[in-house]
Order: structure tokens, then C-alpha cells, then sequence
């Protein structure tokens, strides 16, 4: 591992330390999700070759989180949500810390941007494949606004994507509907349409905006259970009980390393701390 993104880690961990004293102070639920689970269950820690953190809170929780973070973190920390600054216009809020940055180069021009950790928020779905498959279309055409509201923030290097969202990016960056349409406005009704069945009374747990989407949708009995605490770098945190099952589902054979090549999937290079600036 390199000195620098051993900076990005140490900067990441702190602010995971701080959040769980948030939330244990506030009695909330929350998880380690994706990458990082899977780094707490086949490195103890961080992936080594990662650059970023996931948390996840049921929905009702994550609502209690975003009114009172920001007046609980250090100096040098932030909370960004689109729903609290309309000029943030990614669609997964952040914790963030200025402390150090990184160069994303998954736009078409590369940018620095401060350390991150991923926030989510779990929501819950209706019952019945019908009921189902209309929500997952209802929440697919929400997010295609996003997309074209926001057209001049599209992630251009984002790998794997399918061919039905590559088609409507070239929709959206060649006839630019989205100049007509308020991305404020947009992100508040993908958040209507996501808070739609409730996580508190739902059968599941849907992380919409993370990288897996609506292959997150899991059973809350089956993979979350009460919870169970895991070892991060030495530290306890909570995770789904059944991470056997909920890494399969997620990674399929998760204990086999990736290749090289696609150990840094956010294509991003740490900027040494002295250089990091409030964006």
C-alpha cells in the first residue's frame, strides 16, 4: 500500500469513528455495507487497494442522522446530501473530510474532491412481484431524470454500465432536456418515491443509490437479522448477521481476489494533504 492511501485510510477511519459515536449517542441503527463489509470479513479492515467507505441506516434512522450530524462532527467534517445543499449534486450523500483529498477521474474531467464516506439510506419495498416490478420501474424513470437534470455531473468513466443507461446518457448530453428541468426538484421525488414503503414496515432492505441497486434488495429476516458486530482495523463495528449470504449475493466468491486491473474501480489518485482545499 502506498504512504498516501494509507493518509486516505487513516482520514477515513476517523470519520467512521466519529460516526458511530453519532449514532450510538442518537440510539441509531446503522451498518457497514458493500465494499466495506467485505473488507471487515476478508482483510479485517480496508481492502487494501480501496479509496472510499460504505455505511448504510434504515431509512427512518438515516432521516434522525441527517438532522443532527452536522451539529455533532469536528471541525474539518461535513455531512453533503443533495437534500440539504442544492448545489451538491451527487446522489449519494457523504461524510467528508477536507483534511485530505482525491482526483476522481470517473468524469470527463478529472476533479478533487475530499475524503469520503458513502451514507445510505435502506428502503423498504411492497409486496408481490407486480406490486415490485412497478415500483422498480417507477424508481429507474426517477432516476433518468436525475440523469438529465444533472447531465453536466454524469460519471463519463463509470465501468460496466448497461447499455439501456448508456443510451440514455447519449440522450441526455445530446438534446439536454435536463436544461429544462430543476434537479432540486428531481432528487425530492426520487426521495418521495423511495420513502413510498416504509424500511420500518417493509419485509426487505433496498439500497436503491448504491452500486448494486435492486440487487441490494435482501431480506431483512434472512441477511440482517438482530446484526452482528465485525473486526475493522481493530475496531468492532455492526453488519447484516449473515454476511456469508449477503457477500454471495452482493460478490458472488468473495473471498477470491480481483484482478489487478480492476482493484481501483473509482479510478481515483490521493492528493497529498497540503494541497486539499474545501470545495
Amino acid at each position: 500500500m502506498s504512504d498516501d492511501l494509507k493518509i486516505l485510510h487513516d482520514v477515513e477511519f476517523g470519520m467512521l469513528l466519529e460516526l458511530r459515536k453519532i449514532c450510538e449517542r442518537h440510539h441509531l441503527t446503522y451498518y457497514i455495507s458493500g465494499g466495506t463489509f467485505l473488507g471487515a470479513v476478508r482483510h479485517q479492515g480496508f481492502i487494501p487497494w480501496d479509496d472510499d467507505m460504505d455505511i448504510a441506516l434504515p431509512r427512518e434512522d438515516y432521516q434522525k442522522f441527517v438532522k443532527v450530524v452536522n451539529k455533532e462532527l469536528p471541525e474539518g467534517m461535513e455531512f453533503k446530501s443533495y437534500s440539504l445543499d442544492p448545489n451538491y449534486h451527487h446522489p449519494v450523500a457523504r461524510l467528508v473530510n477536507y483534511k485530505v483529498c482525491v482526483k476522481n477521474k470517473s468524469f470527463s474531467e478529472a476533479r478533487i474532491e475530499p475524503a469520503w464516506i458513502d451514507i445510505f439510506p435502506l428502503d423498504g419495498m411492497p409486496e408481490g412481484k407486480l406490486a415490485v416490478n412497478i415500483h422498480k420501474v417507477r424508481l429507474l424513470w426517477r432516476k433518468v431524470m436525475i440523469g438529465w437534470a444533472n447531465y453536466e455531473d454524469l460519471q463519463d468513466s463509470k465501468p460496466n454500465r448497461p447499455w439501456y443507461e448508456k443510451l440514455l446518457m447519449f440522450i441526455g448530453k445530446t438534446f439536454k432536456p435536463g436544461k429544462f428541468m430543476n434537479l432540486t426538484s428531481q432528487y425530492a421525488k426520487l426521495e418521495k418515491a423511495l420513502m413510498k414503503y416504509p424500511a420500518s414496515k417493509s419485509k426487505v432492505y433496498m439500497n436503491f443509490n448504491g452500486a448494486y441497486r435492486f440487487n441490494s434488495i435482501m431480506d431483512k429476516a434472512f441477511y440482517y437479522g438482530d446484526g452482528a458486530l465485525y473486526t475493522f482495523e481493530g475496531e468492532q463495528f455492526p453488519a447484516p448477521a449473515n454476511y456469508d449470504a449477503y457477500l454471495k449475493k452482493i460478490y458472488g466468491d468473495y473471498m477470491k481476489l480481483p484482478p489487478v486491473e480492476k482493484r481501483n474501480v473509482h479510478s481515483t489518485e490521493v492528493v497529498l494533504p497540503d494541497n486539499a482545499a474545501k470545495q
